[in-house]
Parts: C-alpha cells; sequence; structure tokens
C-alpha cells in the first residue's frame, strides 16, 4: 500500500475542506494517507510522497525536510503563481490519481546549503536593515576574491529560485535542471555590476565589510523566503551545493517553457 503524506497550507484551506478532498482521493485508489502531524522527520521518514498543497512558499518549506529523505513531492496549487505545483486546484484529483498509477516524470532539483546546513531551494539573500542603507559585501569564489558588491542587496540563487527574486531583480532565467549558480546584485551602486552564472560545484563566500556607522556593521541573511541568521561585521557566510536534492512530480506533459510562459501570461 503506497503510504502518501498531506502537507496543507493552513492559510489557504483554513477548513481543510480541500485537504478532507485529497485524503478520500487518496484512500479511494487504494493508497494510506497520512495527514501532517508537525513531526518532519516521521512524517518524511515513512511516507513514499508528499501531496503538498498551497503555494511556491509551501513547496519550498516541504522541500527542503522531503529532501532528507529523498521523498518526492507532489504540488497542488491553491496560491497564486505557483511555479513549482504540478496542478492547479480544479485539477487535483486527477493529479493525484496520475502520480498514484505511476504515470509522471521526477525532476532531480539541485539544492544549496548555508553554512553546511539550512538547505536551499530557491536562494540565500544577503540584506541591509533600514532605509538608504546599502550594503558591503567581498565576493569569493572557491576562496578566490570575486568583487565586492555595493548595493540594496545580494542574491545567491539555484536554477530553481532563478525565476523567483533573481528574475525580479533583473538576473537571468536557468533551466531548472541545470547544476549552476546565479550571483545578483539587487540595485548595484556601480553600473558595472551585472549577475554572474557559475558552476554549480563552486563555492561562495561572502564577506560584510561595514563602515564606521554603527547600523552598517551587520547584515540579515533569509533562506528561502525566511530569516536564517545575522552576520556582523567582517563575518563571513559560505554557500555551496547542498548534497540533497529536491524531488519534484510532473504528472502533465508540460515542459518549463510552457509552464514559464504561461506563469508570466505570455500564453495569451
Amino acid at each position: 500500500m503506497q503510504r502518501i503524506g498531506v502537507v496543507t497550507n493552513t492559510e489557504k484551506d483554513a477548513d481543510f475542506s480541500y485537504t478532507e478532498k485529497v485524503l478520500g482521493w487518496i484512500k479511494e485508489r487504494g493508497g494510506e494517507p497520512v495527514p501532517f502531524d508537525g513531526n518532519a522527520g516521521e512524517f518524511y521518514g515513512s511516507c513514499h510522497m508528499a501531496v503538498v498543497l498551497g503555494g511556491d512558499g509551501t513547496i519550498l518549506r516541504a522541500a527542503r525536510e522531503a529532501a532528507k529523505y529523498d521523498v518526492p513531492i507532489l504540488g497542488i496549487n491553491l496560491g497564486g503563481l505557483g511555479y513549482l505545483t504540478d496542478a492547479d486546484k480544479d485539477d487535483g484529483e486527477n493529479a493525484v490519481a496520475r502520480a498514484m498509477s505511476g504515470r509522471y516524470r521526477l525532476e532531480k532539483r539541485m539544492m544549496l546549503a548555508l553554512d553546511g546546513k539550512f538547505p536551499v531551494l530557491n536562494d540565500v539573500f544577503v540584506y541591509r536593515g533600514g532605509a538608504g542603507r546599502m550594503i558591503s559585501v567581498e565576493i569569493y569564489i572557491n576562496g578566490d576574491y570575486m568583487d565586492t558588491f555595493r548595493g540594496d542587496g545580494l542574491i545567491v540563487s539555484t536554477p530553481t529560485g532563478s525565476t523567483a527574486y533573481n528574475l525580479s531583480a533583473g538576473g537571468p532565467i536557468l533551466k531548472p535542471d541545470s547544476e549552476m549558480i546565479c550571483i545578483t546584485g539587487i540595485c548595484p551602486h556601480s553600473l558595472t555590476q551585472r549577475p554572474w552564472v557559475i558552476s554549480g560545484d563552486d563555492v561562495v563566500g561572502i564577506r560584510l565589510k561595514g563602515g564606521a556607522d554603527a547600523s552598517a556593521r551587520e547584515a540579515g541573511v533569509i533562506v528561502d523566503g525566511e530569516d536564517r541568521t545575522v552576520v556582523t561585521r567582517d563575518g563571513f557566510i559560505s554557500i555551496a551545493r547542498a548534497k540533497e536534492h529536491a524531488t519534484i512530480m510532473r504528472t502533465t506533459g508540460q515542459n518549463f517553457y510552457e509552464i514559464l510562459r504561461r506563469k508570466m501570461g505570455r500564453d495569451l
């Protein structure tokens, strides 16, 4: 019997009405539905796959835990754009049926790790709080000094994350199954600073260089949209490929380019 976990974004399905439908679909097809109970280790460690109900934020949170146990995730979009989801709400039952009958393909997505922990599916964002404040950081690649960036912030993204904050900041779109890392500055102080695309095997080092003003001596670090740590002046963080991969289930015939055109409103 297939043991299938169900993870719900409680803000988007507050009364669990859609969740109950999904649990019923799984049971009707001979599977064992398992609602997420908050214990990620036991949950993902015992499931064959996980159905994630929500948007990209929900997928990001689930993927970081599921990747530790190599559990594939099937996303059903209850939110906005939903780049990572497989099906919209109205097609959820068909997506579950296809997945349970083996009619799917798996996409392995490269992940990053911040300082050897905090697995990252989308991006690491280094920023300076306070209006009118710039960030100043030295960037190193495999220990070699690359450049000093000054601006509003710095994004280090995976190919999956290239269509998220990186894209909004003017960074390039990377094919999601590629093995690359993108470094994109937000509002750079210099016109000559442009995004960098490096190998997925490279290690990115970032050192904060603050000024005399006490407010310029620390920066925040956000991982996949969640605050993780604070870097103080001359502090150093390292970003490298994680040992885990996120596994995304696809039950439709749509390829990356079709999904991208549709989500960006170009299929008119």
